[in-house]
C-alpha cells in the first residue's frame, strides 16, 4: 500500500472511532424557552444517543418524562436544588424503559408525581438527585439493575395511612444498587418484592414512620454501612437480610434545624468518615459530605426528637 493510501485508511479508522464524541450534542434548555429546546421534554426528544440535555437552574412544571437510552440529562449546577422538575401531581416524573448504558440523569429534583415519582425497567445511573414530597410510591424498579449515588429523599410517601415505600425493587431482575443516599421522613424506606433483590451500602435511613428496610420471602436484600435510626417501626428482621457487622443505630446528626431539609452532617456525626460505631472500613455515609462542626446536644424525649422530622403539614 502507498503511503497515501495508508494514510487515507488510518484517517477514515479514526474518524469511526471518534465519530460519536463528534457528533454528539448538549441541548442546552432554560426555564424562560430560550434554550435550544423550549422544555425538557423537548430536549430529550431532540436528544440521541451519546447526547446531553443540560438543564439550567430553575422550575420546570413537566411531568411524564420518557428518558431516551444512551442520553444524559443533568442540571447545569452539581446541587440538586439548582434545577426542580416538578409534576404538580398530574402524572410520574419520569420513566426510564429499556434503557442501555450508559444513560444518566444527574443533579435534578424531583418534586409532586402523582403516581410513582420514576418508573425503572432499563439501566440507568441516578446520581446527585433530591425526590421530595412524592405522594406515592418514589421509585419502582422492575426487571432492571439502575444505579442510584448521593441522592436525598425525604417527605416522600404520604397520599394515605398506607404506607408506601421510597424506593421498591420487584420482580425477577431487578437489582438496584442504592449507595451513598439519604433517606429522612419518608412513609417508609426500601422495599424489595416478587422475586427482586437490592443492594444497600453507606446509605442513612432516618425517622420514617413505618419501616426502615423489609422483603417479602422471596427476595433478598444486602445491607452494608448502613445508619438506621428513628424509624417509626424499625425492622429489618427478615431472614433473606444480611446484616453486616458495620450496619448501626445512632443519630446521624445532621447539620440543618427542622424543616431546613439540611442533611449535611456535623464532624462528630457516626455517619463521618472514621466516627462509625464499632470502627469498620465504611468510609462516609449518607448522600452529603461533614459541614457543620459540633453541636452541643440537649438532653430530649424520644418523641420531641421524633416530632423534629415529621413532615409539614
Amino acid at each position: 500500500m502507498r503511503l497515501g493510501g495508508l494514510l487515507h485508511f488510518i484517517t477514515v479508522v479514526v474518524l469511526c472511532f471518534c465519530s460519536s464524541d463528534v457528533l454528539a450534542r448538549t441541548w442546552y434548555v432554560k426555564s424562560d424557552g430560550t434554550g435550544d429546546a423550549l422544555t425538557v421534554r423537548a430536549g430529550i426528544d431532540s436528544a440521541i444517543a451519546g447526547d446531553t440535555v443540560l438543564v439550567a437552574c430553575g422550575t420546570y412544571y413537566e411531568h411524564d418524562l420518557i428518558m431516551k437510552s444512551e442520553v444524559c440529562l443533568r442540571g447545569e449546577s452539581t446541587s440538586p436544588l439548582c434545577v426542580t422538575i416538578d409534576a404538580q401531581n398530574l402524572g410520574q416524573q419520569i420513566s426510564c424503559l429499556y434503557t442501555n448504558p450508559p444513560t444518566r440523569i444527574e443533579s435534578l429534583r424531583f418534586v409532586n408525581g402523582s403516581s410513582s415519582g420514576m418508573t425503572i425497567t432499563g439501566v440507568v445511573t441516578v446520581r446527585n438527585c433530591e425526590f421530595a414530597n412524592n405522594p406515592n410510591t418514589t421509585v419502582v424498579v422492575m426487571y432492571s439493575p439502575p444505579e442510584f449515588y448521593n441522592c436525598i429523599f425525604h417527605d416522600n410517601g404520604f397520599a394515605s395511612p398506607q404506607p408506601h415505600a421510597t424506593i421498591v425493587s420487584g420482580y425477577l431482575g431487578a437489582h438496584p444498587l442504592i449507595k451513598n443516599c439519604t433517606f429522612v421522613n419518608n412513609s417508609a424506606g426500601i422495599a424489595v418484592t416478587t422475586d427482586g433483590v437490592a443492594t444497600v451500602e453507606n446509605c442513612i435511613i432516618a425517622f420514617c414512620e413505618h419501616f426502615s428496610l423489609g422483603n417479602d420471602d422471596m427476595s433478598w436484600m444486602s445491607i452494608d454501612c448502613i445508619d438506621l435510626f428513628g424509624n417509626g417501626s424499625a425492622r429489618a428482621d427478615s431472614e433473606h437480610v444480611r446484616f453486616n457487622a458495620t450496619c448501626f443505630i445512632a443519630d446521624p446528626q445532621f447539620c440543618g434545624v427542622s424543616g431546613s431539609h439540611n442533611y449535611y452532617l456535623q464532624s462528630d456525626s457516626p455517619c463521618a468518615e472514621g466516627n462509625h460505631p464499632g470502627g469498620g472500613d465504611c468510609d462516609a455515609i449518607g448522600a452529603l459530605p461533614v459541614l457543620c462542626g459540633e453541636v452541643k446536644a440537649e438532653e430530649k424525649t424520644w418523641g420531641s426528637i421524633k416530632s423534629l422530622y415529621h413532615r409539614d403539614e
